[in-house]
């Protein structure tokens, strides 16, 4: 959990969803996980194997472990790689839902999140972006010397 960099391809607009649950909000964007539905079935398919080939492990199903194989709408388009040229700051606190556009390139990005700051914990300076943009994800937040900083303020450099 926490905040990430994914790839999308030049033009993606992430979907919408109707909002109910936030006031005077109509509609809100839809979490998805970063990774396609056809990819998390074939993930979940063989760890399946795997725990079937685990004598140890018969006090329970997988399904009770692990839950259902992944079906629905929570999972990204299946794009090809190639196709995925832009950088998107999300939160992934949820399965996933942007706090920017995409943008062409990591430079016009940090310079996205240090304008916008971090929805939750404020100002972001150019280091701590960059710093981010680099390693591609920051934990939600750190407890640094008795007081809570965000995840991208606080990471170790």
């Amino acid at each position: 959990m926490g905040r990430e960099i994914r790839r999308v391809p030049s033009g993606w607009e992430h979907p919408l969803q109707n909002c109910p649950h936030i006031p005077h909000e109509e509609e809100c964007f839809l979490p998805l996980f970063d990774e396609s539905l056809q990819e998390a079935q074939r993930d979940w398919d063989r760890r399946k194997i795997e725990f079937e080939d685990d004598s140890h492990r018969k006090d329970y199903t997988f399904e009770e472990w692990e839950g259902k194989r992944p079906e629905g709408s929570d999972y990204r388009p299946d794009w090809p790689e190639a196709s995925r040229t832009h950088y998107q700051w999300y939160e992934t606190v949820s399965e996933g839902t942007p706090l920017s556009p995409p943008f062409a390139t990591e430079t016009e990005l940090v310079d996205f999140i240090v304008e916008a700051g971090d929805p939750v914990f404020g100002a972001v300076t150019k280091e701590q972006a960059e710093l981010f943009v680099e390693r591609g994800y920051a934990p939600s937040m750190y407890a640094v010397g008795g007081r809570v900083v965000g995840g991208i303020q606080g990471a170790p450099t």
